[in-house]
Parts: C-alpha cells; structure tokens; sequence
C-alpha cells in the first residue's frame, strides 16, 4: 500500500510543478503562448496588417490578467489529465489483453480503465465549468 501512495504522489506531484511553473510565466514572456489569441498579446501585437484591420482596434477581452491565467491553468491542467487518461487506458488495455485468464488482473485493468474515463469525465466537467464561469460570469 506504501508503494501505491508514492506512486500517487509523483504523479500528482509532477503536473503540479509543472502548472505552477508555467502559471510563474507570463506569456509575453514565453515566445510562443498557445493560449492566446491573437492579435491579443505576445511580441508585435497589432503591427501586422491583419490585426490592425479588426473593426474594434482594441481587444478588450484579454485585458485581465487574472482571467486569462485561470483559462490558460484550465486548459493545461485538462490537457495533462487527458494525456495521463489515454495512457491509464493503453495501460489497462495492455494488462487486460497480457492476463492470461488471470481473474484479479483483469479486474484490476477494468478497474484502472474505468477510473481513467471517471476521470477524464470529472476533468472534462470542471474545464467546461470553469470556462464558463471565466467566460460568461466574469
């Protein structure tokens, strides 16, 4: 049971650092933020033709800083468990084809693919509230 706990540690652990590191960085200060619009922030903003033909001129949206940290959390954090997701399947499919007709590992594999899809179900929803709320609410 020891070695369970240590294993749930990592894996909880790493994403966690790696979310407070990239929440650390700003993305003006990343060269590259795929989590921005365009037009709305990074090196150049408004300088080139397209984003200076938008009917507004300015985009407003993007404007606190706070939201779009919440959105930009949001998405990576749904990100990482929809990859950690598909690799518990391949896992558990992985343990559920190589059993051999063995009973406990074969529950165990449907036990581990079924918690995988609870919770991508459980990340997906708290993305879409989350969204929602930065979106609309805020």
């Amino acid at each position: 049971m020891k070695l369970k706990i240590n294993k749930l540690a990592i894996l909880l652990a790493v994403p966690a650092s790696i979310l407070l590191i990239l929440l650390g960085l700003s993305p003006k200060t990343l060269a590259f933020d795929p989590f921005s619009k365009p037009c709305s922030s990074g090196i150049g903003t408004g300088n080139s033709a397209v984003c200076s033909s938008s009917s507004t001129g300015t985009n407003n949206a993007n404007d606190n800083v706070v939201l779009r940290d919440i959105k930009a959390a949001a998405d990576i954090v749904a990100f990482l468990a929809g990859a950690l997701a598909v690799i518990m399947v391949i896992v558990g499919g992985f343990t559920l084809v190589t059993s051999a007709g063995n009973s406990e590992r074969a529950a165990g594999a449907r036990r581990r693919i079924i918690g995988a899809l609870i919770g991508l179900a459980i990340v997906a929803l708290a993305w879409t509230i989350a969204r929602f709320i930065t979106d609309n609410i805020l």
